[in-house]
């Protein structure tokens, strides 16, 4: 079995294919929607959702480890971003072959209800202003159960 890692001080920890964000008190899934956990990496090409695909795709994971995983909140999906030296803004130690790109949240715009909040890799900053029809990258989380280390 693979060593723990502490990624990001001591926020963040992981192994297999669950990082473990302890300041948050959440489990995310190390891999985009699309990819896969093989080899110590994620593998595959990651695939973009339409905010209305993405409740059918979670709910394939509820059978997977005790379930309860869903789109992150604009707070939440923001703590993953890093003050990298180049794109994309995120840990990749632990979350590896991350697009550089825009991620769904669970929060819609409270100004123009119709739009919805991403957050981008690239940058590491936040827009209120995509369409749901429009596709965007995935990261699922849940909230943390119990201890699985």
């Amino acid at each position: 079995m693979p060593a723990t890692v502490v990624a990001e001080g001591p926020r963040l920890m992981h192994r297999g294919p669950i990082a473990i964000d302890l300041l948050g008190k959440l489990e995310w899934m190390r891999c985009s929607i699309g990819q896969f956990w093989e080899e110590e990496t994620c593998k595959g090409k990651p695939v973009k959702l339409t905010l209305s695909q993405v409740p059918e795709v979670a709910a394939r994971f509820e059978q997977l480890d005790d379930g309860g995983w869903r789109l992150p909140t604009r707070d939440e999906l923001e703590a993953l971003v890093s003050d990298n030296e180049k794109p994309p803004m995120i840990n990749l130690e632990t979350f590896p072959n991350t697009p550089p790109d825009k991620y769904w949240t669970s929060k819609s715009n409270f100004l123009n209800p119709r739009n919805h909040w991403v957050v981008n890799f690239y940058t590491g900053y936040r827009y209120g202003r995509v369409f749901p029809n429009q596709s965007q990258y995935v990261r699922l989380v849940r909230n943390r159960k119990k201890i699985r280390f």
